[in-house]
């Protein structure tokens, strides 16, 4: 039970960064502006994300469920956060992976 409630927690830290990342696509935001507003906004939740993982791990197994996904987070840290530094990069690959989708279905159906 205590697990859910941190995980859930977890994804609701999530998705206070992903507010933030609607909000500037919403103002067409450009790259000094998604940089400023992230750093003011999103370096924070990412802090406490990093604190609250790094005090979880000690007390989670690491085979569980919860302990093989801070684990996975922990070591791709630096990668999953880069975009804040950067206001060019998005937060995911999801736009990019959207755009390739149709093209990538339709190929895959032509065979």
């Amino acid at each position: 039970m205590a697990e859910t409630k941190l995980a859930a927690w977890f994804v609701g830290q999530i998705g206070q960064l992903y507010a933030v990342e609607k909000k500037l696509r919403e103002q067409k935001a450009g790259a000094a502006l998604r940089q400023a507003m992230r750093a003011w906004q999103s370096q924070p939740v990412l802090h406490r994300l990093l604190r609250a993982m790094e005090l979880t791990r000690r007390k989670t197994l690491p085979q569980g469920l919860l302990g093989k996904a801070i684990d996975y987070a922990l070591k791709r840290w630096e990668a999953l956060t880069r975009f804040v530094n950067d206001g060019d990069l998005e937060i995911d690959s999801n736009l990019i992976e959207n755009s390739i989708r149709p093209s990538a279905l339709g190929n895959a159906s032509a065979s």
